[in-house]
């Protein structure tokens, strides 16, 4: 079992829980026989929190550190998918927010989607709005 989750360029991710989910499957439909790409394809934001991140949680790929606090940072230019043992987990979770907040990133928890809350997609103005409920679409108390 692993603490996984996900960092973003809010400029690239659409802005709709569904068609967020959507993107989020393509980024992380990776090649297997394609090498780790450096961390110099990174979007500068993305570099900066990637660098910020690696100080207290090493890049278990790119450094060849396999201790429970190095992160497994899969990533293209605008998106960063890390995973980690599950013991330093929260902990590493709340620094990447606080960093993504800092360099205006996107953050997403997907151990948390239940595909109805869009509670778990964090852009650097919030949370995505969640849907209007099937009631109140049917009883016509939403616009939606």
């Amino acid at each position: 079992m692993s603490f996984d989750f996900v960092v973003f360029d809010p400029n690239i991710a659409p802005r709709d829980g569904k068609q967020f989910r959507a993107w989020y499957d393509v980024q992380v439909d990776w090649d297997i026989d394609a090498p780790d790409p450096a961390p110099d394809v990174l979007v500068t934001p993305l570099r900066q929190w990637y660098d910020a991140m690696i100080r207290q949680y090493p890049d278990m790929v790119r450094s060849g550190n396999d201790t429970p606090m190095a992160i497994d940072y899969c990533f293209n230019a605008h998106f960063m998918y890390c995973s980690m043992a599950p013991e330093y987990g929260t902990q590493a979770w709340a620094l990447a927010k606080e960093l993504a907040q800092q360099f205006g990133l996107g953050t997403y928890d997907p151990m948390s989607d239940d595909e109805r809350n869009n509670g778990c997609i964090v852009f650097p103005d919030g949370p995505l709005p969640n849907p209007p409920s099937w009631l109140s679409r049917l009883f016509g108390k939403s616009k939606g």
